[in-house]
Formats: structure tokens, sequence, C-alpha cells
């Protein structure tokens, strides 16, 4: 069985002298702390609900439906980039599900449906209230509302990037802000990548893929 061996770029940067002094590692360590990682997080997740709630609607009450409510716990630490400092941080989310809660499903159905619809209308909350006016009707034809849309969501995810990534700031001071915009297009458009020399990569038994920082 083929082995994989994975090292600091650096180890040998010069030819002759040792750079780097980390270990090798190999794709077993680096499976064995994913799932580290990941049990950690769903460790620090404490989920508890309830079902058949009844709830009235209608007039005077008189149509009833069955609601399921879940309270999900969750703990994390983070560490900053910038200070490297550790702190600790908890949050709660309440879901109401149509169907039966259940401990075979309740992560399922609190992190890939419940979390996932959260975060679609959280961006459009941030684009109806925070300047970005996407409630305002600009337009009555249909066409011309679709292409405002996916203008807003092109500009809502370049400012996500400028305000949240640090990475950014050197692109920024090199290409400035014109600049940016149209290597961030380049990127998402794949015109950066040169796709036939990484597919004869892939293809090439002689070179190993390996993590770069």
């Amino acid at each position: 069985m083929r082995r994989v061996i994975w090292r600091c770029n650096g180890k040998y940067a010069v030819k002759g002298e040792k750079g780097c002094e980390s270990n090798h590692i190999d794709d077993r360590v680096i499976y064995q702390a994913f799932i580290d990682a990941f049990n950690a997080v769903v460790e620090n997740r404490e989920y508890r609900w309830i079902n058949d709630v009844e709830y009235a609607y209608g007039n005077n009450g008189r149509c009833i439906a069955l609601l399921h409510v879940v309270i999900c716990e969750e703990s994390w630490e983070e560490t900053s980039r910038t200070t490297g400092k550790t702190t600790s941080n908890s949050t709660r989310y309440v879901w109401i599900s149509g169907k039966e809660i259940t401990k075979t499903n309740v992560e399922t159905r609190c992190l890939k449906i419940g979390r996932y619809r959260w975060k679609i209308e959280n961006n459009f909350l941030v684009m109806k209230h925070q300047g970005y006016q996407y409630e305002h009707c600009f337009s009555y034809d249909w066409n011309a509302m679709v292409g405002f849309h996916h203008l807003m969501q092109i500009g809502r995810f370049i400012n996500v990037l400028l305000a949240h990534s640090e990475l950014l700031d050197k692109k920024v001071t090199m290409l400035g802000i014109n600049g940016l915009l149209a290597f961030i297009f380049k990127v998402c458009t794949a015109d950066v990548l040169d796709l036939k020399r990484i597919a004869s990569i892939v293809n090439d038994t002689r070179y190993q893929w390996r993590l770069v920082s």
C-alpha cells in the first residue's frame, strides 16, 4: 500500500541546509486529527427536544397542529489569529419542526437543515436592513429584478470577503480596489487556474499532493 508523507514546504528550501524542524506526518495522522477535531465539536453540543406540542390557530383556535421543538446548546473555543488569545464562546439555537424529533435524526435536522436555512435567511436580513436597500423595488420588469438580485448577491459576497479576510490586505495593497475586484472575478470563473496543467498533474503518478501553509 502506498504511503503518502506530508512535510513543511520550507524544510529543505535551501539545498544542503535543514530549515523547518517539524516532523513528517502521514495520512493516518491527518485523518485522526480530523476525527478528533470533529468529535470535539460534536461533544460540545447538547440537544433537548419535546414532541407533539399542540398549537391552536384559526377562528377561536379551532385548528390544531402538532409541532416538535428542539433546543441546541453549543460551546466552543476560538483563538484569535492576530492576538493568539483563546476565548470560550457559547450559543443557543431553537427550532420548530413539522416532523417528530428522535435521537437518530436530531443532529441532521438541526445542523444540515435548520442552520443551513438560517444562513440563507441571515444573508437576506443583512441586505434588507444594513444599507443594501434590498426591500426597495427598483424595477417592475422581472428580468431587471432577477439581474438586480444576482448583482446584489455578488456585491454582498465581495463585501463579506473584504470585511472578514485579513489575507486580502496584501492583495488590496498590491492590486488596488479595482484590481482586487478583477482578481475575484477571475477566481470565481477559474480563469486564474491552468486546468490542463492541473489535470496532467493529477493523472501523473510522479507527483504527490501536499498541504502547504
